[in-house]
């Protein structure tokens, strides 16, 4: 039995004590935020605090962790939150994957250096590796923390809780939701290059809904949220946004019209006296309105009409704004799960087996 304190939470665990503590965070109690990379120390990605300094999880026995302190990037946000709030600020992640490790390091930085220079910067933070190459934006972040820039207005963003139910369906991409928030299907993979928040962007255009009333979804595989530039189920080629300009939008599109008409039907009133925005639709004379929670069940037995008008770029409110990547919360908070993440029971993993000896033949 080894006992030892997890983000300021009493932990006991009835395991091997050879077992390394990354096994024992990810596999035993589901802390999926410090990542596995390579496996002998030498990456940085699973680095957590323990009693205050950088560790390679990987490395560390669970035994020598017992009666110790150990921090991992969930509880990061407690007790570093300005160092959280300015990750947000300067957008620092892009696929996001060494972002525990990083914050992790920083935090150990800024404990020891409450200003530090850019060479202890360089040299505390690149023995963990980003091969997306964000030690500008992960520098520019530790700066706001020295300089207190960051502040509780840079707070981190609270996910939206679950949703309350499975939602109604409008079409293929479009659910409404009880507590008014709208799940948008993404049909292209999130790989750190923006499509998930570019494209919820797109969606929350035409369908007159809050950005943060907007909960993502990946689309499972399915013909019908395949690439329109490809012809298939393809992430790449900057086409996420290019492809999806038109179609992702019509889609939206028509879900606000089987909204609006859903809200004559109740008012009796004619199309040009209604309006959808902010996640309702109003009757302009009167100034009734009627929220898209309480309209979606009606719509979802409507059809969109056959022309759909999508909006000028001079109408646009989200479009070509500079809006902060949604996915990046989650990522410097340790929610964001990623393929490696994800176990099912009776699961298999294939792995390539390597020739133990340089020459050798299968």
């Amino acid at each position: 039995m080894f006992t030892f304190a997890l983000n300021n939470k009493p932990v006991t665990l009835a395991a091997d004590g050879e077992m390394p503590l990354l096994w024992a965070l990810r596999d035993v109690l589901g802390l999926k935020g410090t990542k596995y990379g390579c496996g002998v120390g030498r990456c940085g990605i699973c680095t957590v605090l323990v009693d205050g300094a950088p560790q390679h999880a990987c490395m560390l026995p669970l035994s020598q962790a017992a009666g110790k302190s150990v921090l991992s990037v969930e509880g990061l946000a407690e007790k570093y939150p300005a160092l959280v709030q300015a990750w947000i600020a300067a957008q620092v992640p892009q696929c996001g994957y060494c972002q525990g490790g990083q914050l992790m390091a920083a935090a150990a930085l800024l404990a020891k250096r409450n200003n530090p220079t850019d060479a202890e910067i360089d040299a505390a933070l690149s023995g963990v590796l980003c091969r997306c190459g964000t030690y500008p934006r992960i520098r520019r972040a530790i700066k706001l923390v020295a300089q207190g820039v960051a502040t509780p207005g840079m707070a981190l963003a609270p996910a939206l809780p679950p949703a309350p139910d499975a939602g109604i369906a409008l079409n293929d991409f479009i659910r409404v939701h009880a507590d008014d928030s709208v799940t948008v299907v993404i049909n292209h993979s999130e790989m750190g290059q923006g499509a998930l928040s570019s494209l919820a962007v797109l969606a929350a255009e035409e369908l007159e809904v809050d950005l943060n009333r907007i909960r993502t979804e990946f689309a499972p595989a399915d013909n019908k949220y395949k690439n329109p530039l490809w012809g298939q189920q393809f992430t790449g080629g900057s086409s996420s946004v290019r492809g999806e300009w038109q179609p992702l939008r019509q889609h939206a599109a028509a879900a606000r019209e089987v909204l609006i008409a859903a809200a004559l039907q109740r008012w009796g009133a004619r199309r040009d006296a209604c309006r959808a925005g902010h996640g309702r639709v109003v009757h302009t004379p009167s100034g009734k309105e009627l929220r898209y929670s309480a309209l979606a069940a009606d719509a979802a037995q409507l059809r969109p009409p056959g022309r759909l008008k999508l909006k000028e770029p001079g109408e646009f409110r989200l479009i070509g704004q500079p809006i902060p990547r949604l996915d990046i919360p989650d990522m410097v908070a340790g929610r964001t799960l990623y393929g490696i993440d994800v176990a099912r029971p009776g699961m298999s993993v294939a792995t390539v087996v390597r020739c133990p000896v340089f020459g050798g033949r299968v």
